[in-house]
């Protein structure tokens, strides 16, 4: 990448890899340092990588590695069913992801040494839906019905945080809460749990229901159902929710919008939109509209 002034070369930036299949982080990373000189909105998005499941066959899914684009893709794990993969960290070199055998099975995986190590399992249900540090966010269901629970990995300890007889899942870390999606109300919405108090309230009241959340700071996106159609496709948008002053902002119009993940700084939302019998990747610059 050369970077000129009066048509004159003042600045070379090099790019290399071994790998023809890898040169789209090499095209991402030339963006993302274009963006960082001349002090745009940063993108870090750009140069993460992306995780997913892929069902390939009756009882088989495989998980793959893959830029933003879906343009790079490797196989980094095979045979049987795999699903839920999650970054372990920040460094995006571990992965947690559930694999069934007689009974879902936690795991972790390093990306760089192709080591796993078996977390725990358990009967029904076992996801990881968030991380944070030592601690993980469990959808788990070992007596029929999924409830959220928290595990440290210091002391292995595990804490169950809802007890509601009903399905209770996709624990995100908020603060000194929790979020969660529960049927408790009949339908599916979104519901916040002080830890310190225990309290619970439902967090948005819009949409018929509440398929999808994710948390940063102040903020949720969520994904809720505004149509009713009885025959064709309904319509799922992403909202945005600020804590501080319980404001509302639309992010889509229409479509089936869900699956709201935000960057590891905020500032953008990756999401799936269903469109026919397809998906895509979906990507939100909030500060940019």
């Amino acid at each position: 990448v050369i970077y000129k002034k009066d048509n004159q070369p003042f600045l070379i930036k090099k790019y290399r890899s071994s790998t023809y299949t890898y040169f789209p982080f090499l095209v991402h990373r030339a963006v993302y340092d274009i963006n960082e000189y001349f002090n745009l909105p940063s993108a870090k998005f750009l140069i993460r990588k992306v995780i997913y499941s892929l069902l390939t066959a009756p009882k088989e899914a495989s998980i793959y590695l893959s830029d933003y684009t879906l343009s790079y893709k490797k196989r980094i794990i095979s045979g049987g069913l795999n699903i839920f993969p999650k970054w372990a960290d920040e460094k995006q070199s571990r992965i947690y992801f559930t694999k069934y055998e007689r009974g879902p099975v936690l795991y972790e995986y390093n990306l760089f040494t192709g080591k796993r190590k078996k977390i725990l399992s358990s009967n029904g249900l076992l996801i990881v839906s968030d991380v944070n540090g030592d601690k993980l966010l469990l959808t788990m269901a070992p007596n029929g019905q999924p409830d959220v629970y928290l595990m440290d990995l210091t002391d292995k300890t595990i804490q169950r945080l809802t007890k509601y007889p009903g399905i209770d899942v996709s624990g995100k870390f908020w603060g000194d809460k929790i979020v969660f999606i529960s049927d408790r109300y009949g339908q599916p919405y979104v519901f916040e749990k002080n830890l310190k108090t225990g309290r619970i309230k439902r967090v948005l009241y819009h949409g018929k229901n509440q398929v999808g959340v994710d948390a940063f700071k102040d903020y949720l996106v969520i994904s809720t159902r505004e149509t009713a159609n009885a025959f064709k496709p309904n319509t799922f948008n992403l909202f945005l929710v600020n804590a501080n002053d319980d404001s509302l902002k639309r992010l889509t119009m229409k479509g089936q919008n869900s699956y709201p993940n935000f960057s590891v700084d905020g500032s953008s939302i990756m999401f799936i939109k269903r469109e026919n019998f397809a998906s895509k990747i979906g990507i939100i610059r909030l500060e940019e509209n």
